[in-house]
């Protein structure tokens, strides 16, 4: 079994925007928007796809399976 990991802080990053315009833009508040991003807290479909939405992106793109290095 795997672990989720993601890409969305270096896509927040990218945008130029502040953490909390993003959160806004999802509908998130900044405090849920940094446990996702830090791994603490996997989002459910909703709550990936407003904020891939506000992000201009895929779900795809902010999140992936790692697996465990045997």
């Amino acid at each position: 079994m795997g672990v989720l990991g993601n890409h969305v802080g270096r896509r927040i990053y990218g945008t130029g925007l502040s953490d909390i315009d993003i959160a806004r833009r999802a509908g998130l508040t900044r405090a849920q928007l940094n446990r996702i991003r830090n791994g603490h807290v996997v989002p459910m479909v909703r709550t990936a796809l407003a904020l891939a939405a506000a992000l201009g992106c895929r779900v795809a793109d902010l999140f992936f399976l790692r697996t465990p290095r045997e």
